[in-house]
């Protein structure tokens, strides 16, 4: 169980901040600065030290330290007997008691004041160690020159430039290099652009020219980078067009009814086919033009050259 002493240290690091110093810890007694010497009435009967948050005994009406109740009334022998704030002690305390800082037997504060003050002098004392805020760091130093080390802290809190999430400085080169989903990052295959790291996926699935897309017809296996799509598609039109076209004909076989898109692709499609089967008509008409003329060409070079007499001169 714990021990009397060890349950008024525990208030005393509720008063002033934990951890407090060792001679923060002394008995109340020796920071009284009044010449009264008779503290019966204001004297705890448990730790024979003035009284520390004063309550009174239901059971007998004895007044004790709120940390110095017992497990047993020593009076009457009630079992966890109840307690209340006492009503006239912390009065009466005041009166009777003036304090010195903790501090001031070391010559750094020279506060003095009442029983009912102390607390909140401890709470706000310059030389009152206390622990460092930031979670993880184990510093301890005086409340006044706590500032100068917040400003140096590895743990101290700083928001992050991107996402603006409050991360431990020690941590926060990680954060951003590995974590923050708000930092732009390049494009992975290289296509220059940057986004943000949690858009990267997205980018890449979607929006990225470099990113690799099969063709339009599905019988036709390539895999070509987006931004190669189209050129992929003009190199050999006619059989890319008749690839959708048998596409969509299988589509209508299986019942399924095309959408208005799939029925405009279909006629598209169809329309181009008809096209090319006229460009070939024609290509072909002309190259036998062609033909033609290099025959007849190709006859008149071989042909002797005929002689034609000059007209007599007058």
């Amino acid at each position: 169980t714990q021990s009397t002493w060890e349950k008024k240290k525990s208030v005393w690091r509720h008063m002033s901040g934990k951890p407090v110093d060792q001679d923060i810890l002394a008995l109340r007694s020796s920071l009284v600065t009044s010449k009264n010497d008779d503290y019966d009435e204001i004297t705890c009967p448990i730790c024979h030290d003035i009284f520390l948050n004063p309550v009174e005994l239901q059971c007998c009406s004895h007044a004790v330290c709120a940390a110095c109740v017992p497990p047993t009334c020593h009076d009457c022998g009630a079992l966890s007997p109840a307690s209340q704030p006492h009503s006239l002690l912390p009065q009466l305390i005041n009166e009777m008691v003036t304090l010195s800082c903790p501090k001031a037997k070391s010559g750094q504060c020279s506060w003095v004041g009442t029983v009912g003050l102390l607390t909140q002098h401890l709470q706000e004392c310059d030389f009152v160690t206390i622990e460092c805020p930031s979670s993880g760091c184990s510093i301890t130093t005086a409340r006044g020159m706590m500032s100068a080390h917040l400003r140096e802290c590895p743990y101290r809190l700083l928001a992050c430039e991107h996402c603006h999430e409050q991360i431990a400085f020690s941590l926060l080169q990680t954060h951003m290099n590995e974590q923050c989903g708000k930092i732009p990052v390049p494009c992975p295959s290289g296509c220059g652009q940057s986004v943000p790291r949690c858009a990267l996926e997205a980018h890449d699935r979607d929006e990225c020219p470099n990113r690799l897309v099969s063709c339009c017809a599905e019988q036709c296996a390539v895999r070509v980078r987006h931004s190669e799509l189209l050129e992929h598609l003009s190199q050999q039109p006619a059989q890319h067009i008749l690839l959708m076209a048998q596409q969509l004909r299988q589509l209508q076989e299986k019942h399924v009814p095309p959408e208005p898109k799939l029925a405009f692709l279909l006629e598209v499609c169809e329309r181009h086919q008809t096209e090319i089967q006229d460009l070939n008509r024609r290509f072909a008409e002309q190259q036998e033009r062609v033909e033609q003329m290099q025959l007849l060409i190709n006859q008149l070079m071989s042909a002797p050259p005929r002689l034609t007499r000059r007209p007599p001169s007058p």
